[in-house]
């Protein structure tokens, strides 16, 4: 499909990759490459209650891509930003984070270039730790350091990484790169009169000194630049000096590094080639990520060896785990603290070949089927015949989507921070990514907010894996609706229903035969148990993988046992489908999952630490004002109650 034939979407729900970009010059440059624009008279889609975040959309290729600007740099602004951007487009599949970044001269054991392109496989915060009276520990344990990216995004940059992968991306960057210098020259971009160009700065302006050689006064004795000596512990440097250029304080020529690649570009130039010349290189690894500017070659060194980092950046780390990501940015200088006249033109440029490489990616990316979503209401099923509304009917026994929304509207709302542990949990990601790994059991005393943590958990699944692939039942003791095996299955066969209905048949075999009563007899568990795995097994699973969520097995006060056998052998044999459940440390239920071949645990009891921090958040969030409020009558009363029986009582 190519660009022209994209029509503009109907809802947020249709856009598939975003944007965000660190700076105005990598925002002006990212609209350049836009195909078309769809808020040209003005934002038709809106925002989500709560974002604070300014959207432009458009379309790139046969995407649909929207684009936000940062406000300002760090990790907590770009979190903030990509939350509210989850929050209001929450089909977003891909996000590339473009900007510019501060380069490490050798990397992966080959020169790197100001104008170059650094492209994540990972990324580390190596500004997280603790500082002592001997110096900055940083923390170094599996917890604290950040996820790998998702399976989609890791097979994504493995086939760019072939060397055919890279031709395709380098030759599609340098055309968008010419593009967006092209543009630039035009009448109606040049009407501001400090309009960025993105011009090649020119190999002759990209310096390089040796990571020991400070930028400081080299030629005045009435600062304090003159008592610098780093053999003598003193590495005192002038306010004036950092911002001044290299000419200006006299950094020694001597001390200029020789480069080969830096050789081959001047040829190319001088040889008229300058497209050829400015032409980056694209390089993939480590991202080291903080909010600490760096102004030190050793420093910078120091950190890259001990890490495997070849480029810094302020922004990667809030993101990362927020939305699956790529960290795309143009190397606009080596961290060492050095400037030179060319400086502000370096940003410029390295801003365009970023956003170029975005784009090229962008083209490469692989497009997925995304059949309409529909909501869970039979009503809103496709025109079909009369007899299969009256059997969904028959079937229909709660609505969990409006089960979820209940249960998060009477607990006060769902709060990111009381759930995003889970995302990051090893035993999570290996049950989301592995195919042998078909069973997470997710277990914890009351209190622990279990129910919360899967509402969360579906809402990030709904932002990563196919929408009509994800089914689910929140189970209550109380509500003879919800707390027997038949209601799950109804309450799922229901679910898979309207998202694929063509699977109405198995549901129709049954009810044709004996009505309602098929579904509420005596027999019903053997029935549905019956259409369920029918159904696993028809054509409409076998390329998808669906992902069944149950939560409080524990309140499956009616046939649980069988409930329990049939996810055990759905999970090991006849399907491709996976299951999350969760429940109480309740005796029978583990016992009944300790058959499971390919399952594995969260214990909620082992992840006290993460548990007790999310529940806090929460707490503090949602029922501080009213804790304040009473105070004084609980001091009056004599009751002391403490945080953890707080906690206790929210979530019983």
């Amino acid at each position: 499909m190519v660009a022209d034939t994209v029509s503009q979407p109907t809802s947020r729900d249709e856009f598939e990759i975003a944007i965000v970009c660190t700076r105005a010059l990598e925002y002006d440059a990212v609209c350049l490459l836009f195909d078309e624009f769809w808020d040209t008279d003005g934002d038709p889609f809106g925002r989500a209650r709560g974002d604070p975040n300014t959207y432009t959309t458009g379309c790139m290729g046969k995407y649909n891509v929207v684009v936000v600007l940062l406000c300002s740099s760090g990790k907590a602004n770009a979190a903030g930003a990509a939350a509210s951007l989850r929050s209001s487009y929450p089909c977003i599949e891909l996000l590339l984070l473009t900007g510019t970044c501060e380069g490490v001269p050798v990397a992966n054991g080959e020169e790197l270039l100001l104008g170059d392109v650094v492209v994540s496989e990972t990324v580390i915060q190596y500004d997280l730790g603790t500082q002592h009276v001997a110096g900055f520990k940083e923390k170094d344990t599996l917890e604290d350091r950040h996820g790998r990216a998702n399976k989609n995004i890791r097979n994504f940059i493995a086939n760019v990484k072939t060397e055919i992968g890279y031709q395709r991306i380098e030759e599609k960057a340098a055309t968008f790169l010419e593009k967006i210098q092209s543009r630039t020259s035009e009448t109606k971009y040049q009407r501001r009169q400090r309009a960025t160009t993105y011009i090649y700065p020119g190999s002759v302006n990209d310096i390089l000194f040796e990571s020991s050689h400070c930028h400081r006064h080299y030629t005045s004795l009435q600062c304090v630049c003159a008592d610098y000596n780093p053999d003598e512990g003193s590495y005192a440097v002038c306010d004036e000096s950092r911002l001044m250029d290299c000419e200006q304080i006299g950094c020694e020529l001597s001390s200029l590094k020789i480069r080969d690649r830096l050789h081959q570009k001047s040829l190319l130039e001088d040889g008229g080639e300058l497209k050829s010349a400015q032409i980056p290189s694209i390089f993939f690894g480590r991202f080291g990520s903080g909010d600490t500017a760096f102004n030190s070659g050793v420093h910078r060194d120091s950190l890259a060896k001990r890490h495997g980092i070849i480029a810094f950046e302020m922004e990667g780390a809030g993101i990362w785990e927020e939305l699956p990501c790529i960290i795309v940015k143009g190397v606009s200088g080596y961290g060492d603290g050095h400037k030179t006249r060319n400086w502000a033109e370096w940003q410029n440029f390295a801003a365009a070949t970023a956003v170029s490489v975005a784009r090229a990616l962008i083209e490469r990316y692989p497009q997925t089927d995304r059949p309409p979503v529909m909501e869970l209401k039979t009503d809103k099923l496709p025109a079909q015949p009369q007899e299969n509304k009256v059997c969904l009917d028959a079937l229909f026994i709660t609505n969990p989507e409006d089960d979820k929304q209940r249960i998060e509207e009477t607990k006060g709302g769902l709060l990111l921070d009381a759930y995003i542990w889970i995302i990051r949990n090893e035993e999570f990601m290996q049950w989301l990514d592995d195919p042998e790994t078909r069973l997470l059991w997710i277990k914890g005393d009351p209190g622990k907010g279990k129910t919360m943590l899967l509402c969360g958990i579906i809402n990030e699944l709904k932002t990563t894996s196919p929408r009509d692939n994800i089914f689910y039942f929140l189970c209550q003791a109380t509500d003879d609706r919800l707390n027997n095996a038949s209601a799950i299955l109804r309450g799922l066969l229901h679910m898979m229903v309207v998202q694929q209905p063509s699977l109405v048949s198995y549901i129709r075999h049954e009810y044709d035969k004996s009505g309602k009563s098929a579904f509420e007899g005596i027999n019903s568990w053997v029935v549905l148990s019956r259409i369920f795995e029918q159904m696993l097994q028809s054509d409409s699973f076998k390329s998808r993988k669906p992902i069944f969520i149950v939560d409080a097995l524990d309140e499956c006060v009616a046939d649980s046992a069988q409930l329990l056998e049939m996810v055990v052998r759905s999970s090991t044999s006849f399907s491709q489908a996976k299951w999350l459940v969760s429940s109480r440390n309740e005796a029978d239920v583990q016992e009944a999952l300790a058959t499971a071949e390919n399952k594995s645990t969260v214990s909620l009891e082992l992840n006290a630490e993460s548990v007790s921090t999310a529940i806090s958040t929460y707490i503090r969030h949602k029922y501080a004002p009213s804790w304040t409020r009473h105070h004084d009558l609980i001091l009056s009363q004599n009751r002391q109650i403490s945080l953890q029986g707080l906690i206790n009582f929210m979530n019983e």
